[in-house]
């Protein structure tokens, strides 16, 4: 698989920018068994809140003084609760 470089990043920024816009105001976050949309977020929401969880998870897991111990840690403790947490957060944004 190919890493996105720089420029792969600045192209993904101005189409993002540039179809914003163009979103409805709800998008869909999550589909049911049989391929329908169940969950939705505000576009902001939906759109900002994995890549910038990723985001998190990526520098974190790269800061000085962790181990590969604590990288288990991280994916088996740390990483559910903070996705547990932003999942609750966005349906109770969605139900009120």
């Amino acid at each position: 698989m190919k890493k996105m470089d720089t420029l792969d990043w600045i192209m993904l920024g101005v189409v993002l920018l540039t179809f914003y816009s163009r979103l409805p105001a709800q998008i869909p976050i999550h589909w049911g068994i049989g391929g329908v949309a169940n969950r939705f977020a505000p576009k902001l929401a939906g759109i900002l809140l994995a890549p910038a969880l990723s985001l998190f998870l990526f520098f974190y897991t790269r800061l000085p003084g962790q181990s590969a111990k604590n990288s288990g840690v991280l994916a088996r403790v740390i990483v559910p609760i903070v996705i547990l947490g932003l999942q609750i957060w966005l349906v109770w944004r969605v139900l009120h």
